[in-house]
This record gives C-alpha cells, sequence and structure tokens, in this order.
C-alpha cells in the first residue's frame, strides 16, 4: 500500500511538473480550422467601423510602392492607422500582383519569426498555397532595446492583401491594439491572432 502511494505520488509530481515545464514553453503554433471567406471594400468600412474609426485613406486605380520594391497596382487600397495599430485592405489589379505584394509584406515582416530566426514568445500559423495563404502571429522578440509586439494576421485571398497590424508604442497601449484588431477581425469573420 506504501509503495502504491509513493507511486501516484511521484506520477503527481511528474505530471505537475510536464504541466508546468509545457506552460513555459515559449512558442506553440495556433491551431485551428477556419475559411477565411471572400471580404470587400464594405466589409474593411464596417470593420472599421465596429472599433469606432472612420479616418482612413481609400484610394482607387492606382500604383504604390516601397522603397527598392516594385509598383504594386490595385483597384482598391484602404489604408487606417489608430494610434495603437494599422490596418490595409488592398484589392489589387490582379492575383500575380497580389502574391506579390503579399510576399513583400511577408519578407520584410514575418519571414524572420515564422522561420524561426527571431525568437518568438508567443504563437503563429501560416499556411502557402498559391493565392490563399495567411500569417497569424501573436507574442513579442526581444531585440535588445527594443521588444516587437505581434498581434497581426497577413491574409493573401485571389487579389486581395489584407493586413492588420499591432503597433503600440509603450506597453500600456499593447491590450488596446490587441482589442481593436480582435474586434476588427470578428467583424470580418476572422480568427483572432
Amino acid at each position: 500500500m506504501k509503495m502504491k502511494k509513493k507511486l501516484i505520488s511521484v506520477c503527481a509530481c511528474a505530471l505537475a511538473a510536464a504541466t508546468l515545464f509545457a506552460g513555459c514553453s515559449k512558442t506553440y503554433e495556433i491551431d485551428f480550422d477556419t475559411d477565411f471567406g471572400d471580404i470587400d471594400e464594405e466589409d474593411i468600412l464596417e470593420a472599421l467601423d465596429a472599433i469606432g474609426f472612420d479616418d482612413y485613406e481609400e484610394y482607387e486605380d492606382g500604383a504604390f510602392s516601397f522603397t527598392g520594391s516594385q509598383d504594386y497596382d490595385y483597384d482598391i487600397d484602404i489604408d487606417a492607422e489608430t494610434d495603437v495599430s494599422y490596418f490595409s485592405y488592398v484589392k489589387c489589379s490582379d492575383e500575380e500582383t497580389a502574391k506579390a505584394l503579399f510576399e513583400y509584406y511577408y519578407e520584410n515582416t514575418y519571414e524572420a519569426v515564422i522561420d524561426g530566426d527571431e525568437d518568438l514568445s508567443g504563437r503563429s500559423a501560416s499556411e502557402f498555397d498559391g493565392n490563399e495563404c495567411y500569417v497569424i502571429i501573436h507574442g513579442s522578440v526581444d531585440e535588445g532595446d527594443t521588444t516587437m509586439i505581434y498581434h497581426d494576421l497577413l491574409l493573401l485571398k485571389g487579389d486581395m492583401v489584407l493586413i492588420a497590424m499591432s503597433n503600440p508604442t509603450e506597453s500600456s497601449e499593447i491590450v488596446d491594439s490587441r482589442n481593436e484588431i480582435n474586434t476588427f477581425l470578428d467583424s470580418l469573420g476572422y480568427p483572432n491572432p
């Protein structure tokens, strides 16, 4: 009987330790099964309205580029930057342009985190399948003097690219940014990071 109690105690301690160490794990993947439904300009404007933001920029039939990048032709470009978050919806002129824009964002903002080159304390998920790709990241990366906060979604669907990016400048703004992004994505029927 004494041996059985000791074995139960040892097993309980081992289970507690395993639970403790699993809880300390720094990075894990988000496990979800979702279908990113089609969205359009009206859906984006409703999602911005859901977070109480109406100071956005909307452009039609143009092109933009980043320093050293190609031109990205678009039919519609809606950009909104709140005090704590950034949102961009771009309906590109074609799927090839949308794929190139997604790749630009991915390579310059998320690739090092997803590939494990930067030590993410948090969780992530990604899928790359033709013109339906996504990256979801929640957590932080310590970069020496600064800490990068992520609560982001980058999505490519056909000829559309959507980005919802956390952009707090102070630690007191992190929760506000996450809440804002969650409300925006909930309005679209998309998962939260």
